[in-house]
């Protein structure tokens, strides 16, 4: 079980790298088009400046929003070792009862207050 872990560990930090990249790149075509459009709509109303500022500022608005919900999913994800933890502990403690015991029967439920 152990072997699982390092390797999941392993895994999640490749995938963290991998989303954080692919973020970062899509941040940046996104705030490019929506600059690029609103030059365009500016160019026919007569400040493209004006208004392609005010598409990279609504771009910012909205990716601070996706940089709040990445973060939420971050914290989501650092609690995967803690669970692995328990599951490891309740595993070994379940191999050491009889036939007809388990970690419920023999300590009742199990509290996860220590995960947030």
């Amino acid at each position: 079980m152990n072997n699982y872990r390092n390797n999941s560990l392993i895994d999640n930090t490749i995938i963290k790298l991998i989303c954080l990249v692919l973020s970062v790149a899509i941040a940046c075509l996104s705030a490019t088009l929506a600059t690029k459009f609103m030059f365009s709509i500016g160019q026919d109303m007569g400040s493209p400046i004006l208004m392609a500022a005010l598409g990279l500022l609504l771009d910012l608005a909205k990716r601070q929003q996706a940089a709040k919900q990445i973060i939420k999913s971050q914290h989501t994800l650092s609690q995967i070792p803690i669970l692995l933890t328990n599951i490891d502990e309740l595993s070994n403690q379940q191999a050491t009862f009889s036939g007809g015991e388990s970690v419920v029967s023999k300590y009742g439920a199990v509290s996860c207050s220590n995960l947030s």
